[in-house]
């Protein structure tokens, strides 16, 4: 995966990622994948990174739906 190709873009409640990349001199890869959060807030301040081999997804508490305390 090329961490520079990586993409994130926030429509409403949902999380767009996109990035893309090569495993081998003769195998792509492609990363195209819809979050979606229902309910969620503001989104804006996701942040998306390419770390260690994975995609890192990270998303402030406040963007998230209030739980019920239990």
């Amino acid at each position: 995966m090329d961490p520079s190709t990586l993409e994130a873009e926030v429509d409403g409640d949902t999380l767009l990622l996109k990035a893309r990349g090569e495993t081998g001199p003769h195998s792509r890869v492609s990363v195209n994948e819809r979050l979606q959060l229902k309910g969620a807030g503001d989104l804006s301040q996701a942040s998306v990174a390419y770390e260690e081999g994975k995609i890192v997804v990270r998303i402030p508490r406040s963007a998230l739906p209030s739980q019920p305390m239990g």
